[in-house]
C-alpha cells in the first residue's frame, strides 16, 4: 500500500478539499486488512489500473485479482449490471465506477468515484473473509 499512498499523493485533483478527501480515502484504505501486502489494488498501483483500464482489449487479470473479480461480480449482480465472461480492464474500471456512483453519460469516472467504488468492493471482500473465518472457528468449537 505504501507505492500507492506515494503515487496518489503527486495527484492534484485541482482542489485541495479533494486532494484532502483523497488522502483520507487512502489512509483509511491502507489500514484495512485487505490492504496488506500492497493488495489494496490487486497488487496493482491504482494509477496503473486505471491506465490500464483506459487502454483497450488489457485483460482484466493485470489489475485485480479472481477473488476480487468473483466480489465484484456479485455485487454488480446485485445492482442490475452484468460484467462479461472474459472482462477486460475496462470493464472492471465501469463495474467500479457503477457502485462508486458513476452516471455513464458524465464521460469517463473520476478518481474519488473509482475510490468510492473500490473501497465498496474491499469492504465486501473484507466481510466475506471474516465470514469465513467466524465459520472455520465456530466448526472447530
Amino acid at each position: 500500500m505504501k507505492a500507492t499512498v506515494e503515487e496518489f499523493a503527486g495527484v492534484d485533483l485541482g482542489d485541495r478539499r479533494l486532494d484532502r478527501r483523497a488522502e483520507a480515502i487512502v489512509e483509511k484504505l491502507s489500514k484495512k486488512p485487505s490492504a496488506a501486502n500492497n493488495q489494496c489494488t490487486g497488487s496493482v498501483p491504482f494509477g496503473a489500473f486505471t491506465s490500464a483500464a483506459s487502454s483497450r482489449g488489457v485483460p482484466a487479470s493485470t489489475v485485480i485479482t479472481d477473488n476480487r473479480l468473483q466480489v465484484l461480480r456479485a455485487l454488480c449482480a446485485k445492482n442490475d449490471h452484468q460484467i462479461p465472461k472474459v472482462p477486460t480492464a475496462r470493464d472492471i474500471m465501469q463495474a467500479i465506477a457503477l457502485l462508486g456512483g458513476h452516471i455513464r453519460q458524465n464521460g469517463e469516472p473520476g478518481w474519488i468515484v473509482l475510490w468510492r467504488g473500490y473501497e465498496t468492493v474491499l469492504d465486501a471482500e473484507y466481510a466475506i473473509e471474516a465470514v469465513k473465518e467466524f465459520a472455520k472457528q465456530y466448526a472447530l468449537a
